[in-house]
Parts: C-alpha cells; structure tokens; sequence
C-alpha cells in the first residue's frame, strides 16, 4: 500500500471519498451521495441524505488538536441555541460524541472528522462583501 502523500490528487480524493462514506455511518446516516465540496487544507464533503444536506469537514492531520476542533463545535453550538445566529450547527456522532476519526488508507493516523448541518444560501460575489 502506496503513503497517501506518494498518490495522485484523484488517487487521494477516492481514499477520502471513502473514508467519508464510513465517517457518515458513524453518525447514524444513510447516505444517498456524497460530493467533495473543496479538498486544500481539509477535506470538506457535501452528504445528501433522505433526511438532509450536511457537510462533513475531514481535517488534515497535524494541524489543529482534538480539543481546539471540540472547542469550535461547543462553540458554535452555543451562538446557534442561546444567541439564536445563523451559524452551521454542529451534529454529534451516534455515539454522542463531537468528533469522529476517519482512518484514511496510507496514512499514520486517523483524521479527526465533524458533522455540520448545511445552511442554505447562495456564495456572495466579492464586491458584496467588500470591506470598504
């Protein structure tokens, strides 16, 4: 078995395609697709459920710890219930847990992974976030 840094982009995109399937799994969906929104630092899936949209963010290995992950998702999760703000809310696993661990194939360790609701919208253009 191939390092996961020796693949090809589509090579690396297919092993974390996979290890998304079975991240899903941990959260109790049954996924009907899922698409790779962006992969640069992390690795961000869209997941189409019959319940849902979400999207799950594989984070890159190295970077930022378990607990600094967690802390964002509590976070977040407070702003979304006591501030009432349109933030993504995070989706614990079934277990009940903020955070999963995706073992990808070729690499050292496994990525921690989070579940978010996905929030309906359309991107601005840049001139309608312009900070002038």
């Amino acid at each position: 078995m191939r390092h996961f840094a020796e693949c090809s982009y589509e090579e690396q995109v297919a092993r974390l395609t996979a290890t998304a399937q079975q991240v899903a799994a941990t959260y109790g969906l049954n996924v009907d697709q899922i698409t790779l929104l962006v992969y640069v630092n992390n690795a961000v899936f869209e997941v189409q459920t019959s319940s849902g949209r979400y999207i799950l963010r594989m984070h890159r290995p190295h970077y930022k710890t378990p607990e600094i992950i967690r802390s964002e998702l509590i976070w977040l999760h407070a702003l979304h219930n006591e501030a009432a703000l349109c933030v993504p809310l995070p989706v614990k696993t079934a277990a009940g847990e903020w955070l999963a661990q995706g073992v990808v194939e070729g690499l050292d360790r496994p990525l921690t992974c989070v579940l978010f609701h996905a929030l309906e919208g359309a991107p601005l253009a840049a001139a309608e976030y312009s900070l002038a």
